[in-house]
């Protein structure tokens, strides 16, 4: 009878077994593998797995980059404090990480101890959409940075966020690499924006630039203004492609007729090749981008004429570099100056950031 009893016991556990109807006995062996785990199911799978404090650091990160709301950890073999490491882990990627810093505004977390593992659930509050964050981009040294910038005002985009190295992350530098792309490229030069610039985190050897870049008119007004400055300066050029002296003073000449000078006139090339009435900056501009279309190398350089904030062009004419003032000068020759003539002149601009003007060393005299 104590044979027959023992047998339907057997019998009844193996029926539950198979009819995953439950068991008469606590079981603590149901948890398989992280590897069957996450192939197990769909909803398995998007659970993480970590056994050590790096490891769950890696695994919030991962959340953050996915642009989760919510995610799961199964923490195995824990021998830490898992509640303090857990509260470490969320202020590490909260204040340390780049894209944690940068993106969200809270992380709090659950967790609950089943058997042999924690089950752990993170919770994350976005300030930046998944598209601010998908958008993010790496620039890494000062051309790459200013590509990018350039990029970003070529398309009147009011928005950059890249990652960077700290020793890029300096704001004065930004400033300086987002005017060098700006005056290097004319042709979309429809008014300088605002820019401010944000950096995350505070420190750390990787962090991530935002620059928002505020303008004076939508991007869809500057890109009409940007299509009426190509047919101008078109209508300008004719077809002097030339890249000589010859044509770097038609240029001149073309340009001066076109535009009235008034110091407090407009800023960009819109305004000087479209509205006809331009300050020193947009006049400068617009010699560029001409001297552009016709390959002669040209500059604008900003500095000041008698203290007041000034604009003018360097421009290689017959292998020589010089300044052009457009805004002075009434005939071409009065208008190539040297260093020395335009500094005695009252003119001054960081001779560091500019080529030299030394006039042709086979002759004695300045351009007055």
């Amino acid at each position: 009878m104590k044979r027959r009893g023992i047998a339907l016991l057997l019998i009844l556990c193996t029926l539950f077994s198979l009819t995953g109807c439950g068991s008469l006995f606590d079981r603590t062996d149901y948890s398989v593998t992280p590897h069957q785990e996450q192939s197990a199911s769909q909803d398995d799978s998007s659970i993480l797995h970590a056994e050590n404090y790096a490891n769950l650091v890696s695994c919030v990160q991962h959340f953050v980059f996915m642009g989760q709301y919510e995610g799961k950890v199964r923490v195995y073999k824990y021998s830490g404090d898992i509640e303090a490491d857990l509260r470490s882990a969320c202020r590490e990627v909260l204040t340390e990480d780049p894209l944690g810093a940068y993106a969200l505004s809270d992380i709090s977390f659950t967790y609950d101890r089943i058997v042999s593992y924690y089950e752990c659930t993170f919770h994350f509050v976005f300030r930046r959409s998944k598209q601010e964050i998908a958008s993010i981009v790496s620039a890494y040294g000062d051309a790459s940075i200013r590509k990018e910038i350039t990029k970003t005002m070529a398309n009147f985009d009011n928005k950059l966020t890249f990652r960077t190295a700290n020793y890029y992350a300096d704001r004065t530098n930004l400033y300086k690499l987002a005017q060098e792309a700006y005056y290097a490229s004319p042709a979309t030069a429809m008014g300088y924006p605002s820019i401010s610039i944000s950096i995350y985190p505070d420190s750390g050897d990787v962090r991530i630039v935002d620059m928002q870049l505020t303008y004076t008119h939508s991007p869809e007004e500057m890109r009409l203004q940007a299509d009426a400055v190509a047919s101008a300066a078109a209508q300008l050029m004719g077809h002097e492609t030339a890249a000589d002296g010859s044509v770097a003073e038609l240029l001149c000449s073309r340009l001066v007729q076109a535009v009235t000078y008034d110091p407090n006139g407009g800023s960009s090339v819109y305004d000087a090749l479209c509205v006809g009435s331009a300050n020193s900056e947009a006049i400068a501009l617009s010699y560029q981008l001409l001297c552009k279309q016709a390959d002669i190398p040209c500059q604008v350089v900003q500095g000041t004429l008698s203290g007041i904030p000034h604009c003018w062009n360097i421009v290689e004419v017959d292998g020589l570099n010089w300044h052009v003032d457009l805004t002075r000068g009434a005939v071409h020759q009065e208008r190539l100056r040297t260093d020395y003539n335009m500094l005695s002149n009252g003119y001054y601009w960081s001779r560091d950031d500019y080529p030299a003007c030394v006039g042709n060393p086979e002759s004695s005299s300045e351009a007055a």
